[in-house]
């Protein structure tokens, strides 16, 4: 059997070859890449292997001729794409896709051969050069929203008439108020109208239940994850934890990621019987080992060194990208809700929202210290960094911005990040030493 650090090396081969659109539109080699994946990858839960295979799912739909295919930018309502029957794809994902498989250099340079500016965030710019040598799946429309992110749109505005297809936008207000809700409403509901335009099908208030349906009972299962997490902070950490943001990205709306989420946890429950009194939560079997971490906004994608050189020192048992914030959906009210979920965001509005959900999750999964890694180009996450640590030094929590990239590997400098990361975990070693 091929082992897949074979196949990856053969797939990164023939990527750096120029064949990426022949490979990825291959049933054949869909169908090996899903198995070796299933077969060979190191899934330490079912759970991880269960998530991949839907990934891959999704993505073979999306390059499959005749389907339906809307491209949408993080953080938009993908309930919106499964209830009209379309198949929801991320350029942003894809991004971290290729720089996982080594070949995000090559396409961010392809994007600025062009025009595109080295200053833009490399997710956006290694999307541009992975759809000039059509990498991508051939989008039926976009759909996008400003919120959290002013380049997505931009983006996507560019590719939209690249491929003579419409471009659909939702304008959020940075605020909370009933105007904002009403304003945002009637945007959604125009969305919905822009879809069915493309696939000539009417939206019934079926297709709408199904779909919130699907996003609520996902919503359920993954709160019973985090209230797993919260009482057992090292039942699931990163950089495995991480993973599971593309769901929350591309997997509300469709039914599988609640079956998903719901084996997670299963298997959660399951690791835990050995180690834990699960009818007393809190209550450890032995005592607690490391320092328990935050981890705010992403990763680089391209090398897993960072979380390697944090393990068995710390653990992360929290990643801000997987923080629930939103309310269940009404389905008698669709567009309503989708614009309260939105709106909901702690990250859209004032930093003060942001800091107030971080101190609650610094609560929850009894936080010692918080790790912001700041990717250059997403000014919205990487704009706040000096509030963070100032309110964060008022409650006692020792902070660390980490500087770098998600995707391009040449703005990740790994002996700074290492320097830095040491001084930190020696500071919260000693401090953590002190205190038990």
């Amino acid at each position: 059997m091929v082992s897949y650090d074979a196949f990856r090396a053969k797939l990164e081969e023939k990527l750096s070859q120029g064949m990426g659109e022949k490979l990825l539109k291959s049933r054949v080699f869909r169908h090996l890449f899903k198995k070796v994946f299933s077969w060979q990858a190191d899934f330490q839960l079912k759970t991880t292997e269960e998530m991949t295979n839907f990934a891959l799912d999704i993505t073979a739909k999306s390059l499959k001729e005749g389907e339906p295919t809307v491209w949408t930018s993080a953080f938009f309502p993908d309930e919106i794409a499964y209830a009209a029957g379309m198949t929801p794809f991320s350029p942003e994902i894809a991004s971290g896709v290729m720089a996982a498989f080594g070949q995000a250099e090559k396409m961010l340079k392809e994007a600025e051969s062009i025009g595109f500016s080295p200053e833009t965030c490399s997710f956006h710019r290694c999307a541009g050069g992975m759809d000039i040598n059509d990498y991508l799946p051939e989008p039926a429309m976009i759909l996008a929203s400003t919120h959290l992110c002013d380049g997505a749109p931009q983006l996507l505005k560019i590719l939209a008439s690249r491929h003579r297809v419409d471009f659909n936008v939702l304008d959020v207000p940075a605020g909370r108020s009933q105007k904002a809700e009403e304003y945002l409403t009637r945007q959604i509901e125009e969305a919905f109208s822009s879809c069915e335009k493309i696939t000539g099908r009417k939206i019934s208030q079926n297709d709408i239940e199904k779909s919130f349906a699907a996003s609520n009972r996902a919503r359920e299962k993954w709160l019973e994850v985090c209230e797993l997490r919260k009482k057992f902070p090292p039942v699931l950490t990163s950089p495995a934890a991480l993973s599971f943001v593309y769901l929350n990205f591309l997997g509300y709306g469709n039914p599988r990621t609640a079956d998903i989420f719901s084996l997670l946890v299963d298997e959660l429950k399951k690791k835990l019987e050995d180690r834990f009194d699960l009818n007393h939560p809190g209550k450890v079997r032995g005592n607690k080992e490391n320092p328990y971490l935050l981890w705010l906004h992403l990763r680089p994608y391209f090398s897993r060194e960072m979380f390697d050189y944090i393990q068995g020192r710390a653990e992360i048992v929290y990643e801000e990208m997987n923080h629930l914030f939103w309310p269940p959906l009404d389905p008698d009210e669709p567009f309503k809700s989708l614009a309260r979920k939105i709106l909901s965001h702690p990250g859209l509005g004032p930093i003060d929202n942001r800091v107030e959900a971080i101190k609650e999750m610094i609560e929850d999964y009894q936080i010692d210290g918080v790790v912001h890694f700041s990717h250059w180009g997403c000014r919205q996450s990487a704009g706040g960094t000096y509030q963070l640590k100032d309110s964060l030094k008022k409650m006692g929590v020792p902070f660390l911005d980490l500087q770098g990239d998600c995707v391009d590997p040449g703005g990740f400098s790994t002996g700074q990040i290492r320097t830095r990361m040491e001084s930190f975990l020696e500071m919260l070693e000693s401090r953590y030493q002190a205190v038990n």
